[in-house]
């Protein structure tokens, strides 16, 4: 993939092209960052139709899954890998921020207003949970011993 391909594909100059991406890298994550918007919206659905905190917390787990099912190929490139910077750290802080505000809401909704004591850890607990279904299961049951349905 390079900038000058998708420029001869979209029957567009190769200049006007760079006057929306700087380079490839940031076309990519502009077209990732749609998929995510995409990604939180199923998040925000899940939660609103869950019974339980158990089932909007695997809802949000359900659409890290399907996300990361799209880029995984991308990830999994040695250029992509090498890439990884300090900037990582942000980012990671950026994803733990957005569960964090979902899995709030779904507390919140779920009557168990604004106990925030466990949100990070669940939170990260998600994010680690991404494509591993028996840590997922743990998490659903850790979850549900802590937020019981009412």
């Amino acid at each position: 993939l390079s900038l000058r391909e998708v420029a001869k594909e979209s029957g567009i100059a190769t200049g006007t092209i760079y006057n929306y991406f700087v380079n490839k890298d940031y076309l990519i994550a502009n077209i990732m960052l749609e998929d995510w918007n995409a990604a939180v919206e199923k998040m925000e659905e899940r939660c609103r139709t869950a019974g339980t905190v158990k089932e909007g917390v695997l809802g949000i787990c359900q659409s890290f899954d399907e996300f990361c099912s799209i880029y995984i190929s991308v990830w999994q490139q040695p250029s992509v890998a090498a890439a990884a910077t300090p900037d990582m750290e942000h980012r990671h802080q950026f994803l733990v921020g957005q569960v964090s505000e979902k899995v709030t809401g779904l507390l919140k909704a779920k009557g168990y207003g604004d106990k925030k004591q466990f949100t990070l850890l669940l939170s990260e607990l998600i994010l680690s949970s991404i494509g591993k279904e028996e840590v997922r299961q743990q998490l659903g049951e850790l979850v549900e011993q802590l937020y019981p349905a009412k």
